[in-house]
């Protein structure tokens, strides 16, 4: 999947691809899954919207579940610059999904060595009842520290 051919179809489940719009390091893409009832929005670095994009979130079932990083993650601009937008960026993607449900993801500690990992700046939200506190997220956010299968409706 890419820009020109963003969206496919799995039995009856819809994939639709949404594009960075960063020139390099094109990782920071974000899927929407729909079954035609409901849809999941994945963005393991967080997401901004186009106007494209835009009409292709007009197309997708009501969104339950978004799945997102809460942690700020930044890397001077010449590593590839901000990587997640932390906590501002939950919340615009709330305001603009609307969703049922928000997980985090992608926010575990990174095993890096190097000179990368001393230049980051990362903030990680303090808990999960702080969180809790932010009107936004405070009927959304689910704490998901184990395994076991969970409802999201």
């Amino acid at each position: 999947m890419d820009s020109k051919n963003n969206t496919t179809r799995i039995n009856e489940h819809k994939v639709t691809f949404l594009g960075t719009k960063r020139k390099i390091d094109p990782i920071y893409d974000a899927f929407i899954l729909d079954d035609g009832k409901a849809s999941v929005f994945v963005s393991t670095h967080g997401f901004y919207f186009n106007n494209k994009d835009l009409d292709l979130l007009k197309e997708a079932s009501p969104c339950h579940l978004l799945i997102t990083p809460f942690n700020y993650y930044k890397l001077p601009f010449y590593l590839g610059g901000l990587v997640s937008p932390g906590l501002s960026g939950v919340k615009h993607l709330c305001e603009m999904l609307e969703p049922k449900k928000v997980v985090a993801t992608h926010d575990e500690d990174k095993h890096a060595k190097g000179i990368v990992s001393k230049l980051a700046t990362i903030k990680r939200p303090s808990s999960p009842k702080t969180l809790l506190q932010h009107s936004w997220l405070k009927n959304r956010y689910l704490d998901i520290d184990h395994y076991n299968q969970i409802k999201i409706s």
